[in-house]
């Protein structure tokens, strides 16, 4: 595909979402629900795809197993002895610990975003988008994004799937070996949760302006995210004045997400022993747990001492949304092309 071409695809796709107006955003103080699918059958997408000539569009993404023989998770070792369902598992838990650790300003508050396994239900109340994690054979791209559409209802209705991660693109990166799970899992994670991010307003920035290395920088040229940077873990950064003049990829995430209990699982607004206390206790000593599980510190795992003491000092007590009511957000695709392929397409 030329240069030309494919920048007018793209151009056309973006023109074809900000056609679709500016939209209210959801009702103040939403909660977020996102849910990383990783599709077990074909899924036609409704926002990405690529137009083959003499053909059409073609906007279907398959399943791509990590764990196949055939992969390089596989062949390097970093997934030996791991089933699929470990691998996906640990990914969401990943994905989850790094909105967890963004810092609200309070102690006993989160972000108030969830994610789960498999695509989450539109009648779950709060804003539920999904994420496609599975491939796109003809797409070269890590992952792409429809930027604002977490506020922006028009371009992006309840339970539709916003985002997607390529694993076969992210499995395939070039000069690495992925030896060890945590390189395979930071690898999906991290892309992952960048694109969830373009979902609220948060864009690229350099990749050495912090330490670890920060979620939202990409392979754009400038400052660009090294491919080995991204199997190792990173985070938003907190550096102020890279989102924008006044915030950081953290304040930003704080600011249009909002904030609500560490120990309200379900997200309603209320600490309760009968729900988000039995859910602690259905999750008590158990592994790559999410926030909706009774993981109130972030750390994944669900232990009496840290989640429990949590839990009984919040029993009784609720947070206030600190979102602001958001309008004009504009909505529009954005790619993260492999560093390799940077030149040859023009992007950043």
């Amino acid at each position: 595909m030329t240069r030309s071409f494919h920048n007018l695809q793209c151009l056309a796709r973006g023109l074809l979402l900000l056609f679709l107006g500016v939209a209210v955003a959801p009702a103040h103080g939403m909660p977020v629900r996102i849910g990383p699918d990783f599709i077990e059958t074909n899924l036609a997408s409704t926002y990405f795809g690529f137009f083959i000539p003499g053909e059409g569009f073609d906007n279907t993404f398959v399943p791509f197993d990590i764990t196949d023989p055939s992969t390089h998770a596989i062949q390097d070792g970093g997934l030996m002895g791991y089933s699929k369902a470990q691998v996906q598992r640990a990914v969401a838990s990943q994905v989850d610990q790094i909105f967890r650790q963004v810092d609200t300003g309070d102690a006993t508050t989160t972000l108030a975003i969830s994610f789960q396994l498999g695509p989450v239900s539109s009648s779950l109340p709060g804003r539920p988008l999904n994420v496609i994690l599975g491939s796109h054979p003809l797409l070269p791209a890590l992952g792409e994004s429809v930027l604002n559409s977490g506020f922006n209802e028009v371009a992006v209705p309840d339970g539709e799937y916003p985002i997607y991660a390529n694993l076969r693109t992210l499995d395939g990166l070039a000069g690495v070996s992925f030896t060890t799970p945590e390189s395979v899992i930071n690898n999906i994670a991290g892309t992952t949760a960048h694109e969830v991010a373009h979902l609220f307003g948060l864009e690229h920035v350099g990749a050495s302006i912090s330490d670890p290395k920060p979620i939202m920088a990409s392979g754009s040229a400038g400052d660009p995210l090294s491919t080995s940077d991204r199997l190792a873990a990173r985070a938003f950064s907190s550096v102020i004045g890279t989102q924008g003049v006044t915030d950081s990829s953290a304040s930003l995430l704080v600011s249009n997400l909002g904030a609500v209990n560490r120990s309200d699982f379900d997200m309603d607004g209320m600490v309760t022993a009968a729900t988000d206390g039995a859910t602690f206790l259905a999750n008590l000593g158990l592994t790559d747990r999410l926030f909706i599980e009774g993981d109130a510190d972030g750390d994944g795992i669900v232990t009496a001492s840290k989640d429990g003491a949590l839990l009984l000092a919040s029993l009784g007590s609720g947070v206030g949304p600190l979102m602001a009511s958001r309008e004009g957000f504009t909505s529009f695709v954005i790619p993260e092309p492999t560093t390799s392929i940077l030149a040859a397409i023009g992007l950043n």
